[in-house]
């Protein structure tokens, strides 16, 4: 006989089942539409990357809109770098002050506040690794002799040297590319009966992107235009662009010497323009060139400008690193030597200084207030009425005018100077010299025949620091001659 009864529903049941139901639901909408995610970052331009002197912006990404003022007080760069933070949308950046110091590894934090905040921040670390302190130069003793070197200074206690040209050139004059990974270079065969100055290319090994997979080895050697009928005299390379600029000379027709512009792909073109010397612009722009009895610029790129022709001046020394003005030298009336900077697009002038001696080169600091370090001509008494000119090293304000002796290089009127991008330290070459008596013979820039050379670093941070006499050691780096910092 079936049963006419049915069981009641438990009352403790249905209110487990509601609960269920509730639980389910809030879970239903947690998965929906979750919690904030938490705030981190995606991206930095600076990741598996060597950043040098032309690195002047660190951007992160992050993955949801931000609030720069937050996080500007959870912000750490170590050691201090310097600079201004700013944002706008999901992208914080921070420019920088002062140049990375190179052979640095800097560490940028983001960290949480302690007391928590209204979204949260996930922890970020990162690791900005400094380009090497290395130089290139032409070595001049043994094996070394005329070939291109890298030396790199990074570890004082491990000091690298890499020959990166062949034994049967002899390197003239060169250029670093930018990026450091490429040197352009002028060179000779003395093997020949009549020795041409060709021009070529070699890998250095130096890679600034840690992530590129085939890195090309050092001492990759490139012929550029080959056997055009040219010499090629002079070179120079922009700071910030694989643009470059060229004095050539017709071998048959020695008459036929000017300026042409080198492509970023190795090909080169004349511009018709008569030269004797130049300098080039940072950006490649322009060209500074010694023409008959004045200087002339001529533009190289539709951002170069119009022609122009200064008469007066003696010889261009530099451009300003803002590429605006040219450094030139001038002989006045009473035979004293100036040097004024003057402006490409407003053509004012300002002097920078006035000496009874002549000055060969100069080049300006990187670090404001960017004044310039010189090498400067000088007769000096030996006694008894014997005068002999001896070089020196001088620093000359630009605000004031004022210069300041800083080293004496007795019987080295050849000597080069090359400051490095970082402002650190200072390079410079004290090559003894005789008249080239034959094609294989390693020359300076006034064609004179190398005897022998050594390089010293002479570092810059006292003199930054101190307002008297600062007390100066150069230190004695290697043989060799023509030191180029590495970009």
């Amino acid at each position: 006989m079936k049963s006419r009864f049915l069981l009641a529903p438990n009352r403790f049941e249905g209110a487990a089942l509601l609960a269920i139901a509730l639980l389910g639901g809030l879970i239903s909408f947690q998965l929906l539409w979750g919690r904030p995610a938490p705030l981190r970052v995606v991206y930095t331009n600076w990741q598996n990357k060597k950043i040098g002197a032309q690195d002047r912006i660190l951007s992160l990404g992050f993955n949801q809109p931000i609030d720069g003022k937050g996080l500007s007080r959870l912000w750490k760069i170590s050691p201090a770098l310097a600079g201004q933070l700013s944002w706008q949308g999901k992208r914080l950046f921070y420019s920088l002050a002062e140049t990375p110091r190179y052979g640095v590894n800097y560490q940028i934090q983001l960290q949480p506040a302690a007391e928590g905040s209204g979204r949260e921040l996930e922890n970020f670390t990162s690791l900005a690794s400094a380009r090497n302190r290395s130089f290139f130069y032409i070595g001049t003793d043994g094996e070394e002799r005329g070939r291109l070197i890298l030396f790199d200074l990074t570890d004082p206690q491990k000091l690298q040297k890499t020959i990166l040209t062949p034994k049967d050139l002899l390197v003239r004059q060169f250029q670093v590319y930018p990026q450091g990974d490429r040197i352009l270079f002028i060179a000779s065969d003395p093997r020949e009966r009549q020795p041409q100055l060709a021009l070529f290319t070699v890998t250095t090994g130096v890679h600034h992107n840690k992530t590129q997979q085939s890195a090309e080895i050092p001492g990759r050697l490139e012929r550029l235009l080959a056997e055009d009928g040219y010499d090629t005299l002079q070179i120079a390379l922009a700071q910030r662009g694989e643009r470059g600029a060229l004095l050539r000379q017709n071998r048959q027709n020695p008459a036929d010497r000017g300026l042409w512009i080198l492509e970023p792909d190795g090909s080169a073109r004349p511009l018709g323009v008569k030269a004797e010397q130049f300098r080039l612009s940072p950006r490649g722009s322009q060209a500074a060139f010694r023409q008959g009895d004045g200087v002339g610029i001529a533009p190289l790129t539709p951002e170069g400008g119009s022609p122009q022709f200064w008469r007066g001046y003696e010889r261009a020394m530099a451009f300003t690193p803002d590429g605006n003005g040219v450094l030139l030298t001038q002989i006045n009336d009473d035979y004293t030597y100036s040097l004024v900077i003057k402006n490409s697009q407003t053509q004012e002038a300002e002097a920078v200084f006035r000496s009874v001696y002549p000055v060969q080169t100069c080049e300006f600091d990187p670090l404001p207030p960017q004044d310039l370090y010189c090498l400067k001509t000088e007769m000096v008494n030996q006694g008894e009425g014997n005068f002999q000119e001896e070089t020196f090293l001088i620093r000359v304000d630009r605000k004031t005018g004022k210069t300041q002796s800083l080293l004496a290089l007795p019987n080295y009127p050849d000597a080069q100077l090359s400051l490095a991008p970082d402002g650190s330290a200072l390079l410079l070459d004290q090559a003894a010299t005789a008249s080239p008596v034959g094609a294989n013979e390693v020359l300076t820039p006034s064609q004179q025949a190398v005897t022998e050379a050594r390089i010293w670093l002479l570092p810059l941070a006292e003199l930054r620091q101190t307002q008297g006499a600062p007390r100066l050691a150069p230190q004695e780096v290697t043989a060799g001659f023509g030191p180029l910092w590495l970009p």
